[in-house]
């Protein structure tokens, strides 16, 4: 049963409020300014990694830092204990892309786990709030005893 009981009248208030404010669809179109002159500027790096040019949101500015982390992982480099919790039913990160990336931190993150929560999607922490608060209590304790 997927916990819904956080979307309140309240919740969707505040929501839909910060949506409308002028200072966000500024950002908006700041960020896309922004993306465009990267494009325009960098066309050799779109040309090596095609999912940059129509990058909406962060993902074009972060390519750098998430080229970086992927050679860290795949040099078995991740020593820090690593909780994983992942939405079973995510569609826009499958279950599978989940099983890859613990796959890729498993051998050096020590302790590593995954926790697959069923019918849930991209965000655990707001579908069961009190599940995911649970599983991160019990991981933090179990690596500080």
């Amino acid at each position: 049963m997927i916990q819904k009981d956080f979307i309140t009248d309240e919740y969707v208030e505040v929501q839909l409020a910060v949506a409308l404010n002028p200072k966000i669809r500024e950002a908006k179109e700041k960020l896309e300014t922004l993306r465009k002159r990267f494009v325009e500027f960098n066309p050799e790096k779109v040309r090596a990694q095609p999912a940059l040019a129509r990058s909406s949101g962060t993902g074009w500015w972060l390519y750098k830092t998430k080229d970086e982390t992927l050679e860290v992982l795949q040099a078995d480099r991740l020593e820090t204990p690593s909780n994983i919790i992942w939405g079973y039913n995510d569609r826009s990160a499958t279950y599978d892309m989940g099983v890859d990336f613990f796959n890729l931190i498993s051998p050096s993150a020590n302790p590593a786990q995954i926790q697959l929560l069923n019918q849930c999607g991209h965000a655990p922490y707001r579908e069961y709030p009190q599940e995911v608060t649970d599983l991160m209590v019990h991981f933090i304790g179990s690596v500080n005893n």
